[in-house]
């Protein structure tokens, strides 16, 4: 089961200089369905896929396609609600070995009848601000306007540090990726959403 999978693909784009957007959609009921794309300038996938200095192949695991001077990684799928909250506990109790896990902020929960609780991360790096900032300089133009967007969309948002939409099915949280790499105490370190599905 890959579904969850596609989150910690996420978090490790965060490591990353490019556009980032993750929609989960759990509105039918019983399905997690997972849709994420990942949008970058045609010369930082190059850099990181053949130079042997990026963070390897992003799009290894998704479909890859070229818009003009933009490399498009799309995942997707689709797993049982029940087979993400397995997953999601496997995962946290993974975590919780001797060796700290940069990842340990995702979680997926059950809280009351029917309600989940979702938790992503911002910061998987833990915030080094003096090695971001060396790992970003480089990038620093091509990263202006690159956005990370979480979306969450179920029968019923109950709260969010996001933004929820006007019929309350949906919560957004956008953040720039400078803003990640380089966090103010304004930045985010997680988006959480509390939901009805």
């Amino acid at each position: 089961m890959r579904c969850l999978s596609f989150l910690f693909v996420a978090a490790f784009a965060l490591t990353g200089c490019f556009s980032v957007k993750v929609g989960m959609d759990f509105s039918d009921g019983e399905n997690a369905s997972v849709n994420m794309q990942m949008s970058m300038n045609q010369q930082l996938y190059n850099f990181m896929t053949t130079s042997g200095q990026g963070s390897g192949n992003p799009c290894e695991e998704g479909t890859v396609t070229f818009e003009g001077e933009r490399v498009i990684c799309t995942f997707a799928d689709t797993a049982s609600i029940a087979e993400a909250l397995e997953s999601a506990a496997q995962e946290q109790a993974r975590s919780q070995g001797p060796e700290l896990d940069p990842l340990s902020d995702i979680g997926l929960v059950e809280v009351g009848p029917r309600t989940l609780a979702l938790t992503l991360p911002l910061d998987p790096e833990g915030g080094d601000d003096a090695s971001a900032a060396e790992m970003i300089n480089p990038f620093r133009e091509q990263l202006q306007g690159e956005t990370f967007e979480y979306v969450v969309v179920a029968k019923e948002i109950v709260s969010t540090n996001g933004v929820i939409s006007d019929d309350g099915t949906t919560a957004t949280l956008v953040v720039n990726v400078i803003d990640i790499l380089e966090p103010t105490s304004d930045t985010p370190k997680l988006f959480e959403a509390t939901f009805k599905y």
